[in-house]
């Protein structure tokens, strides 16, 4: 049996396998260089940029967007008055809660509120359905 040369086994390997990568620490840096992008006011040149990434931000003009129904009248993240409110609702026969416009109540499959699907109705109207 020969004796093996653990010196020159290593360096062998050392050709064959790469040496580990801290992926942790570059991504680290990626998240950092995005806070800095991000954080700065106005629009980054390509010469800031090196040409690779244009970013044009403005968060002080990030604009809200309402997730409301018709018969929302008010918008239930920020509290404002939903424009798109409607007074002329049609109500759930089963709950008595608003789930629209007439439109909006023949399209729904159920009610937003309480599940069923009973039908609604519009007493000012007279309509049921």
């Amino acid at each position: 049996m020969t004796d093996v040369d653990k010196e020159k086994l290593r360096k062998e390997l050392a050709d064959i396998i790469p040496e580990a990568k801290n992926y942790d620490e570059d991504l680290k840096n990626i998240k950092n260089t995005l806070k800095e992008i991000v954080g700065q006011k106005g629009a980054m040149t390509d010469n800031q940029s090196g040409g690779a990434l244009t970013v044009d931000m403005h968060p002080h003009e990030k604009k809200h967007e309402h997730r409301t129904h018709s018969y929302d009248k008010k918008c239930p993240d920020c509290g404002e008055d939903n424009p798109d409110y409607e007074a002329d609702q049609y109500t759930c026969t089963n709950c008595g809660q608003p789930v629209g416009t007439k439109q909006e109540a023949i399209k729904s499959v159920a009610c937003p509120h309480c599940g069923k699907n009973e039908g609604a109705e519009n007493k000012a109207e007279g309509w049921t359905f």
